[in-house]
């Protein structure tokens, strides 16, 4: 593309009358080659960088001054752990010229080149030397150190052992940074794409306490790829010098939501604000609306509506009272880790129904008032959605729900009754009883013709509904003869203002 169309159609959002966007975190090159004059790291092999370099094109210089000339504060991303992109997409035929002449740099892991090693010295003083670089070259507001691209970042068992060395590693891009700000006479901020909670940060070896007691950080990206989010944990363990910034991941989305609807993204983003984040992120957000080297973006029928909704997600005023999907987490979609970043293992759904009755209970945030005069509606719905299928023996389709099978439902304890069942209800990224693919891959699905789920919806009073913690429990009453048959919830949904 020719640059000035680039960062037309790149910043384009910038310039909608709606957006609420403030900062733009450029994330171009994936860390191991340079889409700049480096000193430190090898050129990026892609023809684009390589042209706009024989013609001196500052791409860089330019992607600064375009994002400061729309008002927008303008960040650096640097992947810890990331798979080498060549000229022609995964680099599986050579080795990355770094990597080749320091082997005991690496992890080896399930990246065919490997991994750098935090735990090691040498790696740390080389991630320092590509950021203090940047910083010197460029008049980035901030640089954030994303540790969730791709893991492990330490040796696999031993990353809560090891976790002092990527404390050290803040620690020495905090005085980095600080030098060179006192140079420019402005502060350079720092901040780290963590795990999701304060659990799966330390399985993989992040000790965001220790990094806040040493004034390491000042903001935090928590998670990926994750609706649900620790906010309150982390607010209790760091205070309120850092700032905190749930995302949501547009390409490697939560399992089962690719391609977010604008209700969707207006739920979770409700539920963020009243959990307490200071703003919210999105990542591998494709901002060209048309094609791109003959490409379409993802989720293309969707992303006018998307990108509205998207852009207006900061306006708490605007959100309330508009048409919100709340969704329960899933788990899986992410196979690109070892350790604890992007699985959303902490996640409630998929789980089966017990065979004997008892109930289980799914815990769904409600982050938006309910029975708020504003939204002038009386009520709301509610939707499981169930799949059911033979285990342990070897079909391929689920059987359609029996009119013997009875269900009960409840919500905060009271029975829901006059549910609306829909017997073949389909879901293109819901692929049971076959293996769920990776995030990134559903977008473009169509449905499996036979794939038959079953959706049960209530209408419910609002004053059902309890700002905050809502208790869905869902049990087996009643079962038609059958071997090994079992229920399975997939999803739990609430529509405000359906």
């Amino acid at each position: 593309m020719d640059l000035g169309d680039y960062f037309a159609q790149a910043l384009a959002f910038a310039d909608e009358p709606s957006s609420t966007v403030d900062m733009v975190c450029w994330d171009c090159g994936y860390g191991n080659y340079a889409s700049y004059p480096s000193d430190v790291l090898p050129p990026h092999p892609r023809p684009t960088f390589s042209r706009w370099r024989e013609e001196g094109v500052d791409f860089l210089g330019k992607l600064v001054e375009q994002t400061r000339k729309r008002g927008l504060e303008c960040f650096w991303s640097h992947r810890i752990a990331a798979v080498d992109i060549d000229a022609d997409g995964l680099e599986m035929d050579r080795m990355n010229a770094i990597k080749a002449a320091h082997p005991d740099w690496l992890i080896k892991t399930w990246w065919w080149q490997g991994f750098w090693n935090l735990a090691v010295p040498e790696v740390r003083e080389f991630k320092v030397r590509i950021i203090r670089e940047l910083a010197e070259r460029y008049d980035f507001d901030g640089f954030l150190i994303d540790f969730a691209r791709h893991t492990p970042i330490l040796p696999v068992g031993r990353q809560w052992e090891l976790r002092e060395n990527v404390t050290a590693l803040m620690q020495q891009l905090r005085a980095a940074l600080d030098q060179v700000a006192r140079r420019r006479g402005h502060p350079i901020l720092l901040g780290a794409r963590v795990s999701p909670n304060l659990d799966a940060c330390r399985r993989d070896g992040l000790d965001v306490e220790s990094w806040a007691r040493y004034d390491a950080v000042d903001l935090l990206v928590t998670g990926s790829r994750s609706i649900e989010v620790g906010l309150g944990e982390f607010r209790e363990c760091l205070g309120e010098s850092v700032k905190l910034y749930p995302c949501f991941d547009f390409h490697h989305s939560s399992d089962a939501y690719e391609a977010p609807s604008p209700e969707l993204l207006r739920g979770i983003a409700a539920n963020w604000w009243k959990q307490g984040a200071d703003g919210i992120a999105g990542f591998n957000y494709w901002p060209f609306r048309g094609r791109v080297n003959g490409q379409p973006p993802p989720g293309d029928a969707t992303r006018d509506a998307q990108d509205r909704a998207f852009i207006g997600l900061g306006d708490r005023d605007r959100l309330r009272g508009q048409a919100k999907t709340v969704p329960v987490e899933r788990r899986g979609g992410y196979p690109w880790t070892e350790g604890a970043m992007n699985t959303n293992d902490h996640a409630q759904l998929p789980v089966l129904l017990p065979y004997d009755g008892r109930p289980v209970d799914i815990i769904v945030y409600c982050g938006e008032n309910p029975i708020d005069p504003t939204a002038n509606a009386e009520h709301a719905q509610l939707d499981v959605i169930l799949s059911k299928g033979y285990y342990d023996c070897p079909c391929t389709l689920q059987e359609p729900s029996s009119p013997e099978d009875r269900l009960e439902v409840r919500l905060n304890g009271a029975v829901l009754e006059d549910g609306v069942y829909d017997l073949a209800w389909q879901d293109a990224q819901i692929l049971f009883p076959e293996p769920q693919a990776a995030a990134g891959s559903l977008s473009g699905r169509t449905v499996n013709p036979e794939q038959k789920l079953l959706r049960i919806s209530y209408s419910i009073p609002c004053e059902f509904l309890r700002t905050g913690s809502n208790t869905v429990s869902v049990a087996v009453t009643r079962q038609a003869p059958h071997i090994l048959r079992r229920f399975r919830i997939e999803k739990i949904e609430v529509k405000l203002n359906p």
